[in-house]
């Protein structure tokens, strides 16, 4: 993961969320939260992106394998027993 963190500036980020119609402030300790003041501004606007690019998601269950090919990824999953 920190890899992936340092590949994207803040501004990356703010840009991201900004595209996608979350603006974003900065408080003065540097933290950053939605001008809405409501965390689910965040959550919907990564659950839009997972509806909009038909990401399955799956809950309670270990990762087995990730896998990259042609600039995607595949993640196998073990499903938990019930």
């Amino acid at each position: 993961m920190l890899q992936a963190f340092h590949q994207f500036a803040v501004k990356d980020t703010i840009n991201w969320f900004a595209k996608r119609g979350v603006k974003l402030k900065t408080e003065n300790d540097q933290r950053m939260f939605p001008v809405s003041n409501v965390s689910q501004t965040i959550i919907d606007c990564f659950e839009a992106q997972v509806h909009q690019f038909g990401i399955k998601v799956y809950l309670n269950c270990e990762v087995e394998q990730i896998t990259k090919a042609n600039h995607q990824f595949t993640i196998e999953v073990k499903a938990k027993q019930a």
